[in-house]
């Protein structure tokens, strides 16, 4: 799954809008850390949503979010993993970018002010798609389709709602039967799966222990941990992070109407 497949918001928005004075006084009073980080430098933080208000109160935790478009492996791994456990989760956690431009793509471009204290989760690349292509040989969608594949293959139906006890004993019942009857596997195409050779071996070997070894494939090597008080992300880095939040609309339109080339968002930071 892409980034803008999951940044846009669903159906059920966990956010709602309200006015100025609302937004600058939640800011003043909660959003002190990254207010401050904003005024000393020109990192940001930034969320596209599918909205139109000018300032959006948002609460990320009022509803659980499942991948779109792909199976919920990895989320419900990193949700339930204990290295992740330091981690906001990603089910409750808004997708965010440190990109402007990248969120445009993803719907009303919106700065965003997380609450004080808040832990912010940075993927060493621009999508979450790409954060562990050394582990995986590949994409996250290699490992998504070479795990569907390999259920094909065992006529096991994983899970991949939310539920991480149907999740795991799935995952567990599959690698049973593939200690069982490893010739299933070892007979497949090796163009049956996005890494060969070496996965079928790899998956063989682990077979007693089929989840763990997921669970080690998606470990966050290179991801990192930042809070509201030290954010600073350069680049372009999709991040999550889980709770409360205050989005900014910026209309890049409004700029013009700037003395000095001022931005209107950096305008809007200037006089909190």
């Amino acid at each position: 799954m892409k980034l803008n497949e999951i940044l846009l918001e669903t159906p059920k928005p966990r956010t709602k809008s309200m006015n100025y004075k609302a937004a600058e006084k939640f800011i003043k009073e909660n959003c002190s850390e990254i207010l401050g980080v904003y005024k000393k430098s020109q990192v940001r933080l930034w969320r596209g949503v599918r909205s139109d208000g000018e300032y959006l109160f948002g609460d990320s935790t009022k509803r659980i979010r499942k991948s779109r478009n792909t199976d919920n492996y990895y989320t419900i791994i990193m949700d339930n993993s204990s290295d992740w456990k330091e981690y906001p989760k990603r089910s409750r956690s808004f997708i965010c970018t440190s990109d402007s431009d990248r969120s445009t793509s993803y719907g009303t471009r919106y700065l965003v002010f997380p609450i004080d204290g808040t832990k912010i989760a940075v993927c060493p690349q621009s999508d979450i798609w790409f954060g562990w292509q050394k582990a995986l040989g590949g994409h996250l969608n290699s490992f998504i389709g070479d795990l569907n594949m390999l259920a094909s293959l065992y006529d096991v139906r994983l899970h991949s709602g939310s539920n991480f006890v149907e999740f795991k004993k799935g995952i567990d019942y599959l690698g049973e039967l593939i200690n069982k009857n490893e010739q299933i596997l070892k007979r497949a195409s090796k163009y049956d799966f996005t890494t060969g050779e070496s996965y079928k071996r790899n998956i063989i070997k682990n077979s007693k222990n089929l989840y763990a070894y997921f669970e080690k494939l998606l470990k966050p090597v290179d991801f990192k941990i930042e809070t509201t008080s030290n954010y600073d992300v350069d680049g372009r880095h999709e991040c999550w992070f889980s709770g409360e939040a205050i989005f900014v609309h910026w209309n890049p339109a409004v700029d013009v109407k700037m003395k000095r080339g001022e931005k209107a968002i950096d305008a809007f930071i200037r006089g909190l």
